[in-house]
């Protein structure tokens, strides 16, 4: 997924092996886990943000949590 904006339903996710469900979130994680992490990102102006690829989990688990696959850090230019 990317810029979903919503869970899941686990029993989508099931559908998936736990290897190939991958979320791409536009902050370098643990920063701005959740919601809104660009609007934060720029309402702290952080001269620093990224992008996480992370494994998802089941709702249970909370959002934003899985293992985090790969980083890509950036300055803003705002």
């Amino acid at each position: 997924t990317a810029s979903f904006g919503r869970m899941i339903p686990d029993a989508f996710l099931h559908l998936f092996a736990p290897d190939r469900r991958l979320n791409v979130h536009p902050s370098l994680l643990p920063l701005y886990r959740g919601p809104a992490p660009i609007q934060h990102t720029i309402a702290d102006e952080r001269e620093e943000t990224g992008v996480s690829i992370l494994e998802m989990k089941e709702k249970r688990f909370g959002a934003d949590v899985g293992d985090i696959w790969a980083q890509k850090p950036f300055v803003n230019f705002f």
